[in-house]
């Protein structure tokens, strides 16, 4: 199996990690986008706040005197409060953990736009979205360990890049796989730098796979004889 590549941009500071969860959105204060949440560091602990985000989208967090935190199901999901991360469809509750002990803390969020994916979800090798090269794809891996599929057809021998996109907005973290070999074709030893690989004509599988936190992703795959 060949597999290859992880690419990180941007390290932001001041975490605000939250999660979906419907059960607990039950009794919280709903957050509009914009406004403005101020709240005495005393009544923390008795406040439940929750957002709901209606489209896959990123979002912005602006904190004052404290942080958001919440858990995921399965594992952390974290955006940072100095920047834009994506999320994915639901309703979130935020717990606001202040940096001090008494007085006022603050919180908002934005939405800055909607994430782009270039196809529906193929959640098994033999759905694999069929891509062509040097064409830009888009997805958004939304489930810890989830995996998206693609198929790629290769006229005659030769090499093989997969170029990735930089983020413009969010973090952003790429595990991938490359394989012609269908029975192999599954998450496996990771690399983490680029590689271009030499091919024979034949279907290739493109597997990109989340290891760590919901993301999202985009990339192009190049071919030279």
């Amino acid at each position: 199996m060949k597999i290859m590549n992880r690419v990180c941009a941007g390290v932001l500071a001041c975490a605000c990690v939250f999660s979906v969860s419907p059960v607990q959105a039950k009794g919280a204060t709903l957050v509009k986008e914009g406004k403005t949440i101020t709240e005495s560091v005393k009544n923390l602990d008795q406040k439940t706040y929750k957002i709901v985000i209606k489209k896959d989208s990123y979002i912005q967090f602006k904190t004052k005197n404290c942080r958001i935190d919440s858990t995921v199901k399965g594992g952390d999901v974290q955006i940072y409060s100095s920047g834009v991360a994506p999320a994915a469809k639901g309703t979130y509750i935020l717990e606001v953990d202040p940096n001090k002990k008494s007085g006022n803390v603050s919180f908002r969020y934005k939405i800055k736009g909607k994430i782009k994916e270039s196809f529906k979800e193929a959640k098994k090798l033999s759905a694999a979205n069929k891509i062509v090269f040097n064409k830009t794809y888009y997805g958004f891996l939304k489930k810890l360990m989830g995996v998206h599929y693609y198929k790629v057809d290769v006229p005659s021998a030769g090499k093989v890049k997969v170029v990735f996109g930089k983020p413009k907005k969010n973090y952003q973290e790429n595990f991938y796989c490359f394989t012609n070999d269908q029975k192999k074709a599954v998450r496996s030893n990771i690399m983490y730098e680029p590689k271009t690989f030499h091919v024979e004509k034949g279907t290739y599988y493109f597997l990109m796979m989340d290891t760590s936190w919901t993301y999202d992703y985009q990339f192009k795959l190049k071919f030279t004889k």
